[in-house]
């Protein structure tokens, strides 16, 4: 073994090799199962989270899971971007990320937003952000040695 068996893919590869090598290894099989478990459970509550928070808890949660994603603090869109993922008018989002940055928990910049509290964004949160993350560690605990965990951007201390 190479001791690279866990290490995250960077790679995009071709839907037809990905298939084939599914077809040809269970470990694939049940890492690709695994994970489309956890992305389905993820959707789910995304959408009974946004049918049923207030705004400013799904407008956290939301900054909070695109940076996860994006492995870094800062998230280089435009308001009317965020507004247009919670299904609201940018009119609606405009006052609470100025009060999250009044607040100290963000930083605006022309068509980008940077983190700079995340334990404080975690508390305006509701329920859901931990839950996802909760939900996709017990998936993708089946793995050894995987975890979807909150990432912890450069400065930006989660406790």
């Amino acid at each position: 073994a190479s001791g690279q068996e866990h290490e995250p893919v960077r790679r995009v590869c071709d839907a037809a090799r990905l298939h084939d090598a599914a077809q040809e290894s269970k470990v694939i099989h049940d890492a690709l199962d695994r994970y489309c478990a956890w992305k389905m459970s993820y959707v789910i509550r995304g959408g009974a989270c946004n049918a049923r928070h207030p705004v400013e808890q799904r407008l956290c949660r939301w900054l909070l899971a695109c940076s996860d994603v994006l492995e870094e603090s800062e998230i280089r869109l435009p308001q009317d971007v965020f507004a247009k993922m919670l299904g609201v008018q940018r009119t609606s989002v405009n006052p609470i990320l100025q009060r999250l940055r009044a607040d100290g928990l963000i930083e605006l910049r022309r068509s980008r937003l940077i983190l700079k509290d995340r334990p404080g964004l975690i508390a305006r949160t509701c329920e859901c952000y931990e839950a996802m993350i909760a939900a996709g560690n017990a998936v993708m605990g089946e793995a050894p040695g995987a975890s979807i965990d909150r990432f912890e951007p450069r400065g930006i201390s989660a406790a």
